[in-house]
C-alpha cells in the first residue's frame, strides 16, 4: 500500500470493509497532501493518472455520505477548484494494490486526496 507523506510524516487512517463474514478492502478515511513543495510529487502524479472523471461535491456525496472526515474534505474545496474521481488500473487491484478516492484540484496541482478503498 502506498504510504502518503505529509511534511516529512505518514498520515493513515485504515478501516476494514466488510461484507458478510469477510474484509474486502480497506477504507482510508483522510489525507491531506497540501504539506512542503515536492512532497508527494510521484503519489500526486499517479493520482491524476488515474482520474476518472471530475465530479460533483453533491454527487460524490451521495456515494461517500456524510461522514465527518469527509465532510471535513470538502470543506477544504475553494471557488474554482475541481473534485475529480480517480480510480487505479484493474491490474493494481489484481495485485491487492488498488486505490479509488477523490483529489481537488485548484491552480494546475492536486492540493488534497481523499483515498476512500483500497484493496
Amino acid at each position: 500500500m502506498m504510504k502518503v507523506m505529509v511534511g516529512g510524516q505518514v498520515r493513515k487512517k485504515q478501516y476494514p470493509v466488510t461484507i458478510g463474514s469477510g474484509t474486502i478492502a480497506t477504507m482510508i478515511t483522510y489525507t491531506t497532501l497540501a504539506a512542503a513543495p515536492g512532497d508527494n510529487l510521484i503519489a500526486l502524479q499517479q493520482y491524476a493518472k488515474w482520474r476518472v472523471r471530475q465530479v460533483s461535491v453533491e454527487e460524490a456525496t451521495q456515494v461517500m455520505g456524510e461522514a465527518f472526515r469527509w465532510m471535513q474534505f470538502c470543506n477544504n474545496l475553494e471557488p474554482g477548484d475541481a473534485l475529480w474521481f480517480f480510480k487505479s488500473p484493474l491490474a493494481t487491484w489484481q495485485r491487492n494494490a488498488g486505490q479509488a478516492g477523490f483529489y481537488i484540484y485548484r491552480g494546475g496541482k492536486i492540493v488534497d486526496v481523499f483515498v476512500s478503498l483500497t484493496n
